[in-house]
């Protein structure tokens, strides 16, 4: 049996890695609840911002923008 467990509020401050950010945000928002928050470190800087940028292209339309700074924080629809 399979358990899926869904959060509602996820933080990710992780590995500066692109590919691992990428990662991190790709299975987190995946078990994001619906109106769930995800709160991401580090947004402000060159690639790890571009990579982000990158996540965010591709769910526009499923999350609500909350914070943009040098953090970065969306609410998933």
């Amino acid at each position: 049996m399979n358990i899926i467990i869904k959060y509602i509020t996820l933080y990710i401050d992780g590995c500066h890695k692109l590919d691992y950010i990428k990662r991190d945000m790709e299975n987190s928002f995946n078990v994001l609840e619906k109106n769930g928050i995800m709160w991401m470190d580090d947004y402000g800087s060159g690639e790890i911002k571009n990579t982000m940028n990158k996540f965010l292209e591709k769910y526009n339309g499923q999350y609500e923008l909350i914070h943009s700074c040098y953090q970065l924080a969306i609410k998933k629809f």
